[in-house]
């Protein structure tokens, strides 16, 4: 079996990389800045480019049986688009052509404006998709609806794992730094859109520990998953029948 990975330099993809490998699956994987660590590069091929270039994307899918697509953007406004958005629609019209087994798109909660919007507890996978302000979440949207709609118009079979904030040893810390999440460069983010104070208080260096609010001004929940229980769940899914045109 051959699986084709996309964003293996990540957090969550390198991890994804060790589990395909563990399970005897072939590895084809793009590279695109961040080379493998040196323990993960051996018996993987790699192909080197971007998810913005359309040939690249296909020399990765071609052959494939799995097409695992991780590879993502945060709240980078010259950068969102062709990444998250172009660069998973490049992807599905590989598939489309190619016709792997399997198309499984890491998603996020995000989609879901998880801790923005009041919700029914619990969330359910058919619940509407509605994006808290930001690229991100934005793409979010735009990522399922894609893979969902290939789904339906050329039968591709699909997998989508809609995964909380994931932290690994102490990154959990950096949540309640508000310098590590506030870019006064960028519209929107992991916070949504912080008020002009906030702003401020971020030019100047200021640090302060961010109280995060919903849309009514009350603290909000914060979903998180650790990812070892992400690659649990890929591990559930990957090449597995049941989780063929299902979103978890």
């Amino acid at each position: 079996m051959k699986a084709a990975l996309f964003g293996a330099s990540g957090k969550i993809g390198r991890r994804a990389l060790a589990l395909l490998r563990d399970r005897g699956i072939e590895v084809r994987a793009l590279i695109h800045r961040s080379p493998l660590p040196e323990e993960l590069s051996v018996g993987v091929e790699t192909v080197t480019g971007s998810v913005t270039d359309p040939k690249a994307v296909d020399a990765v899918v071609e052959g494939a049986d799995i097409v695992l697509q991780m590879a993502t953007t945060k709240e980078d406004p010259a950068t969102f688009f062709d990444v998250s958005i172009k660069g998973t629609f490049h992807l599905l019209e590989s598939c489309r052509r190619h016709r792997p087994r399997q198309f499984l798109l890491l998603g996020g909660d995000a989609a879901m404006g998880i801790w923005f919007y009041p919700h029914p507890e619990p969330i359910a996978e058919s619940d509407p998709k509605v994006a808290y302000p930001g690229y991100y979440a934005f793409s979010k949207v735009i990522e399922e609806t894609m893979t969902e709609q290939y789904r339906q118009q050329y039968g591709l079979g699909t997998t989508i794992l809609r995964s909380s904030w994931v932290f690994e040893n102490d990154d959990l810390l950096n949540h309640f730094s508000l310098l590590q999440n506030v870019n006064p460069a960028e519209k929107g983010h992991g916070f949504g859109e912080p008020s002009e104070e906030t702003l401020e208080l971020v030019r100047q260096g200021r640090e302060h520990l961010p109280i995060l609010l919903d849309r009514n001004g009350a603290p909000l929940k914060r979903h998180i998953v650790h990812i070892d229980d992400v690659i649990h769940a890929l591990d559930r899914m990957i090449d597995n029948p049941a989780a063929i045109n299902e979103d978890f």
